[in-house]
């Protein structure tokens, strides 16, 4: 930057997210909380917002060695900044062109590899090497997108950050292949029945085949939730709802349907029943 340049706040997120210029996170702080102290102030407000309990902010770019965080903490904070599309769109960008910097490139060395769509880079001499990276893949057909984080890999500005990408990579490569389709219920399969004393008992299915994406070997938490109900009803009432949950807390649901009609009881059932 230079004296009496002029440059919007997208260009400025470009420059910050894309060849991390530290200078312009100073002035985006002091743009948005009027100082540095006061802007760090209200990231650590957020960070207790996100329970990331491992993260400090003492400055504005994490040039302070005081500013630290974990792999787990910086995952959230990315999935939780990917979830604007203004910050998505920047850090899949290439390159840039600023007015007076010219062409500047994204510094992510793995950036369009293997579906690899962002997100930051980082080193100091304290931090060594880092990356959180977004990527996008397919599995068994259905989109996932990923989060993940890599620190502290050995080398100087440049060599750590590429030690970084190919970590990076192959943690990428590791997650995915951790990942299977799940489809519920079985064909056929049936959740719950009703029961009524003057006809046959009545199935209770998911009014459609549910699918996602989970990890191998993971636990998935199953819930029915029923409403009052009472004859006569239709084939394919809704009864309930059948939700289920990922260990990532995930939550898909299913409306639950008849499979098929129940009648009021008869006269002639009335009439015969015991008392």
């Amino acid at each position: 930057v230079g004296e009496g340049e002029t440059l919007t706040e997208f260009q400025l997120l470009e420059g910050l997210l894309l060849p991390s210029g530290d200078n312009l996170a100073v002035l985006l702080a002091d743009w948005v909380a009027g100082s540095e102290p006061e802007f760090t102030t209200r990231m650590n407000r957020l960070a207790a917002t996100l329970h990331l309990d491992a993260t400090h902010f003492a400055d504005s770019s994490g040039l302070n060695p005081a500013s630290v965080s974990s792999a787990r903490d910086l995952v959230t904070l990315t999935a939780s900044a990917m979830a604007n599309p203004v910050f998505r769109a920047i850090v899949a960008l290439p390159e840039v062109s600023l007015p007076l910097a010219g062409t500047v490139r994204n510094y992510n060395p793995v950036l369009g590899q293997q579906g690899v769509s962002g997100v930051k880079t980082g080193w100091t001499a304290a931090a060594l090497g880092c990356l959180v990276f977004s990527a996008d893949a397919t599995v068994s057909g259905h989109p996932v997108a990923l989060v993940g984080a890599v620190l502290g890999q050995p080398g100087g500005p440049m060599s750590g950050l590429v030690a970084a990408g190919r970590s990076a990579l192959a943690l990428l490569r590791a997650g995915l292949s951790q990942l299977r389709a799940v489809s519920l219920p079985l064909p056929g399969q049936a959740v719950a029945r009703i029961k009524a004393a003057w006809a046959p008992a009545i199935s209770v299915k998911p009014a459609r085949r549910l699918s996602l994406v989970a990890r191998a070997g993971s636990r998935l938490r199953l819930r029915l939730a029923t409403r009052r109900l009472s004859a006569p009803f239709r084939r394919g009432a809704r009864v309930g709802t059948l939700s289920l949950t990922t260990p990532g807390g995930f939550v898909s649901r299913l409306p639950l349907v008849t499979a098929g009609r129940l009648r009021p009881p008869s006269w002639q059932w009335r009439l015969t029943r015991p008392w």
